[in-house]
């Protein structure tokens, strides 16, 4: 006796789906690159407004 599994009307779906969850990694790690460089830009300009605007004389070039 043997056992016969039909996966071949599944197998497209599958793959659609395993394309969709790739396609939306990739989404969410753009968008946590993006949230990230949003978070470095505004902590830089805290410190930079903390400075008074003026960070050479800090960091030794006035």
């Amino acid at each position: 006796m043997t056992i016969h599994a039909h996966s071949e009307p599944g197998l497209p779906r599958a793959i659609a789906l395993f394309g969709y969850q790739r396609h939306r990694q990739v989404d969410d790690l753009l968008i946590v690159t993006a949230w990230s460089l949003v978070g470095i830009a505004l902590a830089a300009l805290t410190i930079w407004s903390g400075f008074g605007g003026q960070i050479e004389p800090v960091i030794g070039l006035g």
